[in-house]
């Protein structure tokens, strides 16, 4: 293969001046024919538009690529407020034999929000020539270069983007396989600089049927400087309006996961470890502290992260079982790096603050689930989960030191009654205990128990479908210390619920639709030793939409009515009094329909006549409308 660079000529426009273009991005990789959605959403108070647009066509051996991505959301209320994100892109490339291709990229992108954020409004442009050479051998390159302007806090900045992608993957078939991808770009727009490294490496060897182990590493930079507003001190003594900020992160891991088949008689096997740091430091450009205070200072954040698991399966003709082990360490240390300007007083102060960051903490947990088949008709699945923090602050100042266990349990019984009936039952209980170590937080100590039970079935003949689910939950949170701190106080939630779901064909194209939910739902003051409650707030709720509707090949057409309605009461020494009701009753209509093989159309909408306790004579509609074309 002959040595060939290509250039091509780009423009670029994009949001956030922190982020600079990436090439797997614009080099529009996986897009083939058309594609086009749009979906505009109406909900409360709230305008949303979506649009999505793709196109690619080939002409020989020039390609052509267009695409539009477009977000709007208008949020009517006391305060109105609009926002609006557009990236738009438009590619040619001329593939100059199957390993080499040029073209021309020219792409916009902005952004605009209503509301006074200290970034509102912003916009980047990118001027980029790349090259693209791919190899046999499973190895591509993608170098770029170019000019950017970015507008960021109504500061405009350019200057040069340049950077490279670089893929090789390696297959030995059947012993290794190698997966790796390098990528840089760095943005010069003087004052400010953006960078970014990222390196992946898999490797996967087959030792011999049965066996594979891969091993994975990973390097991650970023640095981002981003305007900031500056106070009164550093516009006097810079002669800038703008502070900048870097913000760089570096994340880096290794990790290898062995996989055992077959290692005992219908038995697997999967061990696996990693071990991950990540370093966050922020930077201030521009730093001036009066005496005896110390507002800008660069900090640091620095974690290490480590994990160990297994995972043992076992298979047979009527049993599933998944057993799973997995511990994890982490470490956070979090500093200021010292310099000589820094008071030495204050400085000592502002690192303890930030010191009583750290933590160490640590978790483990099992993991126990399984699916028996009594019969053809018959299945028990089982699941249980048992997990333990544990969550330390070396800081002496620092009293969020905590335990916490976890167990979850549950065991679900299905039963396919006859060819046309399915019946269910199944059982949840789950217990969280948190304890906090030291006297200062021990009020927030509690025992948080969770019991769930659930019944129901589904029917279903040729023209008639019913499903049915009955759920009863209770909610029990219990202090410990609730009887020397007031501020605390067990309670308990208790719920029934009852959904259902029921289709009627009256013909071929005439159905009938029932989907109801009602649910009843109790506050109470939980008193656990004495086995008491006393009910403080119920609340009913229900939802029941009916519609009618027509069926054919290529179309569906429901109309019909829908009713939400909420009601609360509260008890006092008076007894059982309504504090608030909500009802909202209106038409509900539904359309699908397929204008072509690849091109479909939906929407559904329905409108409220509200009665409430808060507002009366109101109505309000939502409307869901979505167009989606792939070719």
């Amino acid at each position: 293969m002959k040595p060939l660079i290509l250039l091509v000529l780009a423009v670029s426009v994009k949001v956030f001046s922190q982020e600079g273009p990436d090439t797997s991005s614009f080099l529009f990789r996986n897009l083939d024919g058309l594609y086009f959605n749009t979906g505009f959403k109406k909900e409360l108070n709230v305008y949303s538009l979506v649009n999505g647009f793709r196109y690619r066509i080939n002409a020989g051996q020039l390609t052509f690529k267009i695409a539009n991505d477009l977000s709007s959301q208008v949020v009517r209320s006391r305060a109105k407020s609009k926002r609006d994100d557009n990236n738009f892109s438009l590619q040619t490339s001329y593939l100059i034999n199957e390993d080499i291709s040029a073209g021309l990229l020219t792409n916009y992108r902005i952004f605009n929000d209503s509301r006074d954020l200290q970034i509102n409004s912003a916009s980047n442009t990118n001027i980029i020539a790349f090259s693209t050479v791919r190899s046999i051998k499973g190895a591509s390159l993608t170098p770029f270069a170019g000019y950017t302007s970015d507008y960021q806090a109504g500061i405009l900045n350019d200057g040069y983007t340049y950077g490279a992608d670089a893929f090789y993957n390696f297959s030995r078939f059947p012993e290794t396989e190698l997966n790796s991808r390098l990528f840089f770009r760095n943005d010069d727009i003087s004052p400010r600089k953006n960078t970014l490294r990222d390196i992946n490496l898999v490797l996967r060897n087959y030792f011999e049927p049965g066996i594979k182990n891969q091993l994975s590493g990973y390097y991650h930079e970023a640095n981002r400087d981003f305007y900031i507003d500056a106070d009164s001190a550093i516009q006097q003594v810079f002669s800038v309006s703008k502070n900048i900020q870097s913000r760089k992160e570096i994340i880096a891991g290794v990790s290898d996961e062995l996989l055992l088949r077959e290692i005992l008689s219908r038995t697997d096997l999967v061990v696996g470890a990693s071990l991950s740091g990540r370093r966050i430091s922020r930077d201030f450009r521009y730093k001036f502290n009066a005496p005896g205070e110390l507002r800008y200072y660069d900090s640091e954040v620095n974690e290490f992260r480590f994990d160990i698991y297994t995972q043992t399966r076992y298979y047979a003709d009527d049993l599933l079982v998944d057993f799973i082990i997995r511990h994890s360490e982490r470490d956070e240390k979090n500093s200021i790096r010292e310099t000589s300007e820094y008071d030495p007083i204050v400085f000592e102060e502002k690192a303890l603050i930030e010191a009583r960051k750290n933590n160490i903490s640590s978790r483990t947990y099992l993991s126990v689930t399984a699916k028996y088949f009594l019969s053809q008709y018959d299945i028990i699945d089982l699941s249980l989960f048992h997990s333990k923090l544990r969550y330390d602050t070396p800081s002496p100042t620092n009293y969020d030191d905590r335990d916490e266990m976890m167990s979850i349990g549950r065991i679900r019984y299905t039963k396919d009654v006859s060819a046309y009936l399915t019946a269910l039952l199944s059982f949840e209980a789950s217990l969280n205990n948190l304890v906090y170590i030291f006297a200062e937080r021990s009020a927030n100590n509690n025992k948080n128990r969770i019991f769930r039970l659930t019944t129901g079935g589904f029917y279903g003949l040729s023209n008639f479908y019913s499903s049915n689910i009955f759920d009863i939950s209770a909610n029990y949170t219990v202090y410990d210390y609730e009887d020397i701190n007031p501020n605390f106080k067990s309670f308990s939630l208790r719920q029934f619920t009852f959904i259902d779901s029921t289709r009627f064909s009256l013909s071929s194209s005439l159905l009938l639709r029932l989907e109801a939910m009602v649910r009843y739902s109790e506050q109470a003051d939980l008193y656990w030793n004495d086995y008491k409650i006393t009910p403080t707030r119920e609340i009913y709720e229900s939802l029941i939409k009916f519609t009618v509707g027509a069926v054919f090949p290529k179309s569906e057409f429901f109309i019909g009515v829908r009713q939400y309605s909420i009601s609360g009461f509260r008890f006092s020494r008076g007894g059982r009094n309504q504090d608030s009701y909500y009802t909202g009753t209106g038409p509900y209509i539904e359309i699908r329909h397929r204008v072509a093989e690849r091109i479909n159309f939906s929407a559904n909408g329905w409108t409220e006549f509200i009665d409430s306790n808060s507002s009366s004579n109101q109505n309000m509609t939502n409307l869901f409308v979505n167009i989606e074309l792939n070719l």
